[in-house]
């Protein structure tokens, strides 16, 4: 009995055939929730993007524009390529099928979060996989706290950060790399440019 109503993408096995235990004979491919298309992007592309971002998906040969939503952005690229897997679900994919080949251009940011977001340096940013990455923040007592963000791409040179930081938080750009969580840190002077 198959879990949900839908397609079957492949039959592995034949009638009458002898199969073993736990080897799949039919792949069955579920339609009611929408379809998913798979897109590679590189490592700064991926920096970028943010799930729940808005997606066109043009299938090569069809005019037709079909409207998405980033699904997933994978933790970890792929050892062989290098690239990172993006997965865009489409709501309405009428004469999408499985196997086919598309175009797929990111258009937005999620608009589903009503709340402004923040801007810190890029330098700021340690340890960024997809849309999460860490930063250290300075509390009143002026010791480092290393801090989980959601970041939503990078503009120029600095990081947009939906989640994860308050507006007036401290945050350390210059040298973060060699602070560590709970040590103090004490604010250097701005250098002065002289004539």
């Amino acid at each position: 009995v198959a879990t949900a109503s839908g397609v079957i993408l492949r039959r592995q096995a034949e009638p009458a055939q002898v199969v073993g235990a736990g080897q799949p004979i039919l792949v069955l491919g579920e339609t009611a929730q929408g379809l998913i298309v798979r897109a590679n992007v590189t490592s700064r592309q991926a920096a970028q993007i943010s799930r729940g971002a808005a997606a066109e998906v043009r299938l090569d040969g069809d005019p037709t524009v079909r409207v998405g939503r980033v699904e997933q952005i994978a933790a970890k690229s792929d050892s062989a390529t290098g690239v990172y897997d993006v997965e865009i679900r489409i709501d309405r994919p009428a004469g999408m099928l499985s196997g086919m080949v598309a175009r797929v251009e990111i258009t937005g940011q999620d608009q589903s979060t009503q709340a402004p977001s923040l801007r810190v340096p890029l330098l700021a940013l340690l340890d960024a996989r997809a849309d999460q990455g860490v930063v250290y923040v300075v509390d009143d007592q002026s010791i480092a706290r290393r801090r989980a963000i959601r970041t939503g791409g990078v503009i120029d040179d600095e990081v947009i950060v939906l989640e994860g930081l308050q507006p007036g938080e401290r945050v350390i750009a210059t040298g973060a790399a060699f602070v560590r969580d709970g040590e103090p840190v004490s604010l250097a002077p701005a250098a002065t440019a002289t004539p």
